[in-house]
C-alpha cells in the first residue's frame, strides 16, 4: 500500500513539474518572439529611412516614389508607438505638397487625413478632429476624377463608337452643359410618333440622341451630390452611410439614363469596391460583374477602361484565393494593357501579379516565361 501511494505521489510531482516547465517555456517564449518581431521592424525602419533619404535626394520631396517610402516609414513608426516621429514626417509632407501643388491639392488632403489618423492613435483627439476637418474641406474642393471613384458624368466615347454615331444619327444633338461646365449625358429618343395619316415618320432616327429632360438632370445632380457625400462618409469610416448613398445614387442614374449606361457601370464599380472593403464578397463579385457586362456592351473589347475594370475584379478574386475565376479576367486585361505600352513599372507589376496567379494554379512554366 505504501509503495502504491509513493508511486502515485511521484507521478503527481512529475506532472506538476512538467506543467510548470511548460508554462515557464511559454512565458519565456513570448518576450523572445516579441524581441524577434521588434528586431525585424527595427531593421525595416533602418532600410526604409535610407530608401526615403535616397528617393528624396534623387526625385524630390513630393515625388510619388518618395511619398510611398514616407508612408511606409510612417506605418513602421506606428507599430513601435513612435507617433510623434510619424506626425513630423506627415507634417513635412503636407508643407511640401502645399508649396508644390497649392493649398487645395488632392495630395495635401490625403496627407492631412493620414496625419489625423496618427493623432487619433496617439490619443490627441482634438487635434485629430481639427486636421480631419481641414482635410475634408480641401477634399470637397476637388473636381470629380476618373478613378477612385469613376465620375458620374458620361465618359467621352472612343473613336469607334463616335464613327458609328456619325453613320446612324441624321443630326447632331446640341450639347447641354451643367452648372460646372461639364457635358451632360444624353439618352436615346423613343420611337417616333405616327403622322396624321398613320404612316410612320421616317425623318427621325429612333436611335438619335436627345438631351436629358429637366427631371433627368435633377436626378443626375442629386446622384452627383450623393457621391460627394459618400466620399466624406468613407473618410470618416461610416460605411453604412456610404452604402446607402451609393445605392441611392445608382437608383437615380438608372432612372435617368437606363440600366445599361456607362455612368450606371461606374456607380456599380463604386458600390462593388465598398462591398469588397466590407468583406461582402458575394455581393461585391456580382456587382462588379454586372458593371463589366455593361462596359462590354458599350466599349470595344480592347478598351483600356474595360481592361482596368476586369483587372480590378481579378485582383480582388486573387486576394480571396479564387485563382480559377481571377485568371481569365487578368489574362484578358493584361493582353489589352500591354498593347502599345512600355515596360514601365506598372506593367511589370501587372505581369508579376498574373505570374503569381499562374504559379498558384500549378502553371509554373507559364509564370516563369511571363517574368522574363
Amino acid at each position: 500500500m505504501i509503495s502504491i501511494i509513493g508511486m502515485l505521489t511521484r507521478r503527481r510531482i512529475r506532472r506538476t513539474l512538467i506543467g510548470v516547465l511548460f508554462v515557464f517555456l511559454l512565458l519565456a517564449g513570448l518576450p523572445i518572439e516579441a524581441a524577434i518581431e521588434g528586431d525585424s521592424v527595427a531593421q525595416k525602419i533602418t532600410a526604409t529611412e535610407a530608401a526615403l533619404a535616397e528617393a528624396g535626394r534623387k526625385h524630390g520631396l513630393t515625388d510619388q516614389r518618395t511619398i510611398t517610402y514616407r508612408h511606409k516609414l510612417v506605418r513602421l513608426y506606428e507599430l513601435q508607438g513612435r507617433f510623434e516621429e510619424a506626425a513630423v514626417l506627415m507634417r513635412r509632407e503636407a508643407d511640401a505638397l502645399e508649396g508644390a501643388d497649392g493649398e487645395n491639392s488632392l495630395g495635401l488632403s490625403v496627407a492631412l487625413n493620414i496625419l489625423a489618423k496618427i493623432y487619433h492613435k496617439a490619443g490627441r483627439n482634438r487635434e485629430s478632429h481639427e486636421v480631419l476637418t481641414w482635410a475634408l474641406t480641401k477634399h470637397r474642393k476637388q473636381p470629380m476624377r476618373r478613378s477612385h471613384p469613376p465620375p458620374p458624368i458620361m465618359r467621352a466615347q472612343s473613336g469607334a463608337l463616335q464613327e458609328v454615331d456619325k453613320k446612324t444619327a441624321p443630326f447632331k444633338a446640341a450639347q447641354r452643359h451643367s452648372s460646372d461646365g461639364q457635358v451632360l449625358p444624353v439618352r436615346r429618343s423613343q420611337s417616333p410618333g405616327l403622322t396624321v395619316n398613320g404612316i410612320p415618320a421616317t425623318s427621325q432616327d429612333p436611335l438619335a440622341p436627345r438631351p436629358p429632360t429637366v427631371g433627368e438632370l435633377q436626378l443626375l445632380e442629386q446622384a452627383k451630390r450623393l457621391d460627394y457625400d459618400a466620399w466624406d462618409s468613407w473618410w470618416q469610416r461610416r460605411l453604412g452611410e456610404v452604402e446607402q448613398k451609393y445605392r441611392e445614387a445608382l437608383r437615380y442614374r438608372e432612372k435617368a439614363l437606363g440600366s445599361d449606361h456607362m455612368d450606371v457601370a461606374n456607380s456599380l464599380i463604386r458600390l462593388a469596391r465598398l462591398y469588397w472593403a466590407m468583406d461582402r464578397h458575394i455581393e461585391a463579385s456580382a456587382t462588379h460583374r454586372r458593371a463589366i457586362f455593361i462596359l462590354e456592351k458599350r466599349l470595344p473589347a480592347d478598351d483600356p477602361v474595360l481592361a482596368e475594370a476586369m483587372w480590378e475584379l481579378g485582383g480582388f478574386l486573387r486576394i480571396r484565393g479564387d485563382y480559377q475565376s481571377a485568371q481569365p479576367l487578368m489574362s484578358k486585361a493584361l493582353a489589352t494593357l500591354e498593347t502599345g505600352a512600355k515596360a514601365d513599372t506598372k506593367i511589370l507589376h501587372y505581369r508579376a501579379a498574373y505570374a503569381a496567379v499562374l504559379k498558384e494554379m500549378g502553371r509554373g512554366q507559364e509564370a516563369a516565361n511571363l517574368r522574363r
